[in-house]
C-alpha cells in the first residue's frame, strides 16, 4: 500500500506528522510512505520516510492559495492509495486528490472556526462572520472525505454530525522520550509551547515574581515587545526552541508544569500535549479549571486546576505542590501511571495501523 502525507503549512519534521504518524507507518511491512512538504529544505528520506519539498512559500496567503495547490500536484505524482493531508487549505484541491480513486484522510488538528474566533486583532463582527463561512466551507468539503481524524472527542463530535466515518486519533506523547526512571526534581516550573498573552504568559511571569521561583520557558515567541517583556522579567529564563531531547530533559527535572491557557473556544475544546508530556514525566501539573484538563489531571490526581486569570489562586495551587513532597510524588507519578496506561502514541499507533487496513 501505498501512502502519501501531506502537508503545506507544518514543519517536515513535526511530531504529530512525521514522528508519530509517518514513521509509525513506515515501520509496518509492506506499507510504503511518502510525505510532502513545503519548507524549502529539499527531499530527503528518513526513518524510512521519503520527503519530497515543493519549496516554501513567500506569504500566508500564498501559502493557502498556491502552495497547498503545488503540495497536492507533488503527491498526485507519486500516485497513493491513501492520501492522508493536515492542512484546511488543502480542501481547495480535494477533487484532485479523489479523481484517481485513492482514499483521502482529513487530520483535523484544530477546530479552525473556534481557532479564528480567538484572533484578538480582528474585528469581532467580521472574525464571526468569516468563521462561519470558513465552517460551512470545511464542513461540505471534508463530506468528501473518506475519513475524518480528529484529535478530540469536541472535534470528532462536530464532524460526526454529518459525516459516518470519523476517529479521534489523539496527539499523545511519545512514551519513549521520557525517562522511565524519575529524574531529580530541580527547583524550578516550566512551560513549553507558544508564548503568547492568551496562552497565560503574563500570568507566568507575574507568578514567577511573586513566588521569587525560577521560571524556565521553552518555545516560539512572535511579538517583540512581549520578548522584551520576558528578557527584563525576574526569576525567568527563556531558553528558545529546544530540540525534543533538552525539551524532555527540561520538563523531567521540573518541579511543576504550567498550562495556564486563558479561556478562548479553541483552547477550552482542545487537548495542550503539554499536560501529557509533563504527567509522561512525572511533573505535577498546574492546568487551566476547564472540564476537559480537569478530567485528565484532576481526574487521575496529576495536578490542580484553577482559574487561569486568578493569579493568587495559581500562586497557592504552586505553593502547595512545591511545599508537600509526598504529594508532589504522588501527584507525578499518578500522572505516569495514566499516561502509561491510557494516554501514550503506543495505544494511538495501533489505532492508526488499524483504520490504514480498513481501506486495504
Amino acid at each position: 500500500m501505498k501512502i502519501v502525507h501531506l502537508t503545506s503549512a507544518h514543519d517536515r519534521y513535526d511530531i504529530r506528522i512525521f514522528v508519530k504518524m509517518c514513521c509509525s507507518l513506515a515501520k509496518h511491512e509492506g506499507w510504503d510512505v511518502s510525505l510532502v512538504v513545503a519548507d524549502g529544505l529539499g527531499d530527503e528520506e528518513r526513518n524510512g520516510v521519503k520527503i519530497y519539498d515543493v519549496g516554501k512559500s513567500q506569504s500566508r496567503f500564498l501559502r493557502i492559495f498556491t502552495t497547498s495547490r503545488l503540495v497536492v500536484s507533488k503527491a498526485r505524482e507519486l500516485s497513493a492509495d491513501i492520501y492522508h493531508f493536515h492542512d484546511p487549505e488543502i480542501l481547495l484541491w480535494l477533487k484532485l486528490l479523489k479523481n484517481r480513486g485513492a482514499k483521502v484522510i482529513y487530520d483535523v488538528h484544530e477546530d479552525l472556526p473556534r481557532q479564528l474566533l480567538s484572533k484578538p486583532y480582528l474585528n469581532r463582527f467580521l472574525l464571526r462572520i468569516l468563521a462561519k463561512t470558513v465552517e460551512v466551507f470545511e464542513n461540505w468539503s471534508a463530506k468528501k472525505c473518506h475519513l475524518i481524524l480528529t484529535v478530540t472527542p469536541f472535534i470528532r463530535d462536530r464532524f460526526s454530525a454529518f459525516h459516518n466515518n470519523v476517529a479521534i486519533s489523539a496527539n499523545f506523547p511519545l512514551f519513549n522520550e521520557f525517562e522511565t526512571n524519575r529524574m531529580e526534581k530541580e527547583n524550578y516550573m516550566c512551560y513549553v509551547g507558544g508564548l503568547t498573552r492568551s496562552r497565560g504568559l503574563l500570568q507566568m511571569l507575574e507568578l514567577a515574581g511573586k513566588l521569587k521561583l525560577t521560571l524556565k520557558l521553552a518555545g516560539t515567541v512572535d511579538d517583540d515587545e512581549l520578548l522584551k517583556i520576558i528578557g527584563t522579567s525576574p526569576f525567568v529564563e527563556y531558553l528558545g526552541i529546544l530540540g525534543r531531547k533538552e525539551l524532555a530533559a527540561l520538563i523531567s527535572k521540573a518541579k511543576v508544569g504550567l498550562c495556564i491557557l486563558h479561556p478562548i473556544p479553541n483552547y477550552v475544546v482542545a487537548y495542550p500535549i503539554k499536560i501529557f508530556e509533563y504527567m509522561a514525566a512525572r511533573t505535577p501539573v498546574i492546568a487551566s479549571n476547564f472540564p476537559l484538563y480537569a478530567d485528565i489531571v484532576e481526574g487521575n490526581n496529576s495536578g490542580i486546576c484553577v482559574d487561569p486569570l486568578n493569579t493568587e489562586l495559581i500562586v497557592k495551587a504552586v505553593t502547595k505542590i512545591m511545599t508537600d513532597q509526598k504529594l508532589s510524588i504522588e501527584m507525578g507519578e499518578n500522572g505516569f501511571q495514566a499516561v502509561l496506561k491510557k494516554y501514550n502514541w503506543g495505544s494511538e499507533e495501533k489505532k492508526l495501523y488499524k483504520l490504514y487496513s480498513d481501506f486495504i
